[in-house]
């Protein structure tokens, strides 16, 4: 949960990676991202990724909120001690290295 007045005018930044790790022997991995319960993205990824998804102004302007409740949901996840990758055994799906207001 994002609280930033600011966020309305300048636009929000999503900035994460999807890891080769989690495609295995499936071939997609979708990414949802939903703010304050609306589906505002989706894309289905065949390959590692790295990026930022950007919501502009005027799109979040019509939550008409300056606290957003952002979501991420993955269709696909992995744990890396399953994998012999190391001793974490939490179920991973997403490399988020960023979420505010768009630099």
């Amino acid at each position: 949960t994002i609280r930033d007045e600011h966020v309305a005018e300048s636009g929000l930044e999503i900035e994460f990676a999807v890891p080769e790790q989690v495609f295995g022997d499936d071939v997609t991995d979708e990414v949802k991202i939903y703010i304050n319960g609306n589906l505002m993205y989706e894309n289905a990824f065949s390959e590692a990724w790295k990026g930022s998804i950007v919501f502009d102004a005027a799109r979040l302007q019509q939550l008409e909120s300056e606290v957003y409740d952002i979501e991420l949901v993955c269709s696909k996840s992995f744990v890396p001690s399953e994998m012999g990758i190391g001793a974490d055994s939490r179920n991973l799906a997403l490399r988020v290295s960023y979420v505010g207001r768009m630099r």
